[in-house]
């Protein structure tokens, strides 16, 4: 049973402090998420799971962002990255409901966020639905190949780890089901590929 969103909240809230040093294996790929941001070429981002900022710094040329975590820890040190990009604007929000009307925005990035929230394939479909059409998605998360998801334990070990912060067994068939989405780019990137990110196109 996957963990409900008030214990993904109160997982995020204990690892908010700590949160930059365990993401800084991952630093290189951020520069190539940005490098998918750029190729979008957004006058309006939308980060969905913003967390603590990290991608902030990266974002400089964008000219007008918008950034959404529901948990408030680590919503508190992503504003204190933000007051050094006045072109970012943060909100307490659901990645699986988001709070705003369709086709709002040029792109929307989702960085290691469908592999925390309780469903993610919800939390992609309003990322869709509030894009418009000919804009980009920026997807950035965990993907677990066949081979590991069907091995014996892999799935208790995920919802285990799930419950105290993020699952390990997503699949890349994720991004790739919906009708409304043409792949452009994708990279694999830390741990031998098991890291990934993908840019999107709304057609």
């Amino acid at each position: 049973m996957a963990p409900t969103q008030r214990e993904i909240d109160k997982a995020y809230t204990r690892l908010a402090a700590r949160y930059d040093r365990i993401a800084e294996p991952l630093h290189r790929d951020r520069i190539r998420i940005s490098s998918l941001v750029r190729e979008a070429h957004p006058g309006r981002l939308l980060i969905v799971g913003i967390g603590t900022g990290l991608d902030l710094p990266h974002l400089a040329f964008v000219p007008e962002i918008f950034g959404l975590d529901f948990n408030s820890a680590m919503l508190e040190r992503a504003r204190q990255r933000a007051f050094l990009n006045r072109a970012a604007r943060l909100l307490r929000a659901d990645a699986q409901c988001l709070p705003f009307d369709d086709e709002q925005f040029d792109a929307v990035m989702l960085v290691l966020i469908l592999a925390i929230v309780p469903q993610p394939e919800i939390a992609l479909v309003e990322a869709i639905r509030v894009v418009r059409c000919g804009g980009h998605l920026v997807v950035y998360d965990k993907f677990a190949p066949a081979w590991l998801r069907s091995a014996p334990g892999f799935q208790r070990l995920s919802r285990f780890v799930h419950r105290h912060g993020t699952r390990l067994d997503l699949s890349d068939e994720l991004v790739r089901i919906d009708s409304n989405l043409e792949l452009i780019r994708e990279f694999r990137g830390a741990a031998w590929g098991y890291w990934k990110g993908f840019l999107l196109q709304k057609i």
